[in-house]
Parts: C-alpha cells; sequence; structure tokens
C-alpha cells in the first residue's frame, strides 16, 4: 500500500523552460539526502524550478528563493 499526494505546480510566467528538469532534479536529491521527506522534497523542487524557468536567462536559484 503506497500513499501517494498531489502536490500542485506552482504558477508562473515561464521566460526561458531550459533547465527546470534540472533543476527539479538536482532539488530532489539535494533534499532528499538532507532527510527532508519526499513529499516536501517534492514540493521544494516544484518552487526551485518555477524559479527558474521564470528567469530570462540560465539563473541560479537561492536558499532566498525557496522559503
Amino acid at each position: 500500500n503506497i500513499d501517494s499526494k498531489i502536490v500542485p505546480s506552482v504558477p508562473v510566467q515561464v521566460a526561458n523552460p531550459i533547465g527546470a528538469g534540472d533543476t527539479f532534479i538536482s532539488m530532489l536529491v539535494l533534499s532528499m539526502s538532507n532527510n527532508i521527506e519526499l513529499g516536501d522534497s517534492v514540493e521544494l523542487s516544484n518552487i526551485a524550478a518555477a524559479k527558474s524557468v521564470a528567469q530570462k536567462y540560465t539563473g541560479i536559484c537561492k536558499i532566498s528563493d525557496l522559503i
């Protein structure tokens, strides 16, 4: 029996979708390796990916962007 959770997307005006998947996976691995629960890790990853695609050019997602 597997528990599931629906994690809503973060609404954002997309400027450049390049790197969204890389950002999502990077944040997922980073948060899970720091013992953050899967659901919370996915939520953080969604936020990081949303911040990434909102930038016109390739950029970084800072800790302050996630809080």
